[in-house]
């Protein structure tokens, strides 16, 4: 695997997950093509993988395959960025949008470390995260996305089995984060993001100018 210096921007390079996400390959095969050099690939200091974009696009270019929605994304179509260590929460949110009809991009991760690393890269419009995880826990997350002012217009809502009491002597949340406690609110959910995706269409809908007289 080649290695690198990292002097790129962030919009040069990804994780893993968002690999995946663009190829619509499973992390387990994006990981092979990078054994096998067909994706330019390196390590941060921290042991995190980062994949040259540039050799994604060459990837699909080879293979005739689309440029995905994620790296070029559909004009309307909300992105939803899910952040928890549990696997069986991930995939059950993401087929409850799909049986919700609603027309998103969800992009997993399993490590809150590689979503910060890629947010950068993907823009979401919606982050949904658990706040127990190893690592970087979602508290360490949430103060890190709070300090950049880029990520001020992102709809977060923080997930756990904590109670309120808990949270707040955990140091609290953020300003503008939304709480829902496990069990998954999915009627709340789905209110939110249906909130969440009207906003963003009257955001698009270009102003009209206005008449004299």
């Amino acid at each position: 695997m080649k290695e690198h210096s990292l002097s790129e921007s962030h919009d040069d390079y990804c994780g893993t997950s968002y690999a995946s996400n663009l190829l619509d390959l499973s992390v387990g095969t994006v990981q092979a093509l990078v054994e096998k050099n067909e994706l330019v690939a390196w390590k941060t200091q921290g042991g995190h993988r980062r994949i040259s974009l540039a050799s994604i696009r060459k990837y699909q270019l080879q293979h005739n395959l689309p440029s995905t929605s994620s790296m070029n994304p559909h004009r309307g179509m909300m992105r939803i960025l899910i952040i928890d260590d549990d696997e069986t929460t991930r995939l059950m949110l993401k087929a409850s949008f799909e049986q919700w009809g609603m027309v998103v991009d969800a992009l997993l991760y399993e490590s809150a470390v590689d979503a910060l690393l890629d947010l950068t890269s993907w823009k979401p419009h919606v982050i949904l995260t658990d706040l127990r995880m190893p690592h970087m826990n979602g508290f360490e997350f949430l103060k890190s996305l709070s300090k950049h002012g880029l990520y001020r217009d992102i709809a977060v809502v923080a997930m756990s089995g904590l109670s309120h009491d808990e949270v707040i002597a955990e140091g609290g949340l953020p300003d503008g984060v939304q709480y829902m406690r496990k069990p998954v609110d999915m009627e709340w959910l789905r209110g939110f993001l249906d909130a969440v995706l009207i906003l963003q269409k009257i955001n698009q809908r270009p102003l009209c100018p206005l008449r004299s007289g």
